[in-house]
C-alpha cells in the first residue's frame, strides 16, 4: 500500500513538472514568435521608406507574401504582414519587451484596431495584468470599459498614472 501512494506521489510530481515545462516552452515560443513579427514589421517598414510609400508598398508587401506563403505557409498573408507593420509603428520595442510574456500577436492584432493609444495602452496594460485572453480582450473592448473609466471623472493625466503604476 505504502509503495503505490510513493508512485502516486511520484507520478503526480512528474505531471507537474511535464505540465510546467509546457507551459513555460509555450510562453517562450509565443513570446518570440510576437518579437519576430515585430522584427518583420519593423524591417519591412524600413525598406518601403528608403525607397516611397504609395502604392510601391502595397506591391512590396503582395510579392514578400507570396515568397514567405511559400517557404512558411498561410501565416505570411499580405493582411498579417500588413499587421506586423503596423504593429511595428503602435508599439514601441520598450514596451513590447514587457508585453510580450503574456500577450499574443493575436492580443496585439486586437489592439491595433484601436486609434487612441492612451487606449491601446490601457488595454495592453490591463491585459498584461489580468492575464486576458483574447475573448476576454475583446469583451472589454466592446464593453466600452476604457470609456466607461475614462467617464468615471479620471482625466488623461490620471489614467496615464494609473498606467504607469500597473507598469510597475
Amino acid at each position: 500500500m505504502n509503495l503505490q501512494k510513493n508512485n502516486d506521489l511520484l507520478f503526480g510530481q512528474i505531471v507537474d513538472l511535464i505540465e510546467s515545462t509546457k507551459s513555460k516552452t509555450i510562453q517562450q515560443v509565443n513570446s518570440n514568435l510576437t518579437l519576430l513579427y515585430w522584427h518583420i514589421g519593423k524591417h519591412i517598414n524600413e525598406y518601403i521608406l528608403k525607397n516611397g510609400r504609395g502604392e510601391y508598398g502595397k506591391q512590396t508587401i503582395k510579392r514578400l507574401s507570396i515568397q514567405l506563403i511559400s517557404l512558411y505557409g498561410q501565416g505570411y498573408s499580405e493582411r498579417n504582414l500588413f499587421n506586423m507593420t503596423q504593429f511595428q509603428e503602435y508599439f514601441s520595442e520598450n514596451i513590447l519587451q514587457s508585453l510580450t510574456a503574456k500577450l499574443s500577436f493575436t492580443h496585439f492584432v486586437r489592439l491595433l484596431t484601436l486609434k487612441d493609444p492612451l487606449q491601446r495602452e490601457f488595454y495592453a496594460s490591463l491585459c498584461h495584468n489580468e492575464h486576458w485572453s483574447v475573448r476576454t480582450l475583446k469583451e472589454r473592448i466592446n464593453s466600452m470599459l476604457f470609456e466607461r473609466t475614462a467617464l468615471s471623472n479620471k482625466q488623461e493625466p490620471t489614467i496615464q498614472n494609473d498606467l504607469e503604476i500597473l507598469r510597475d
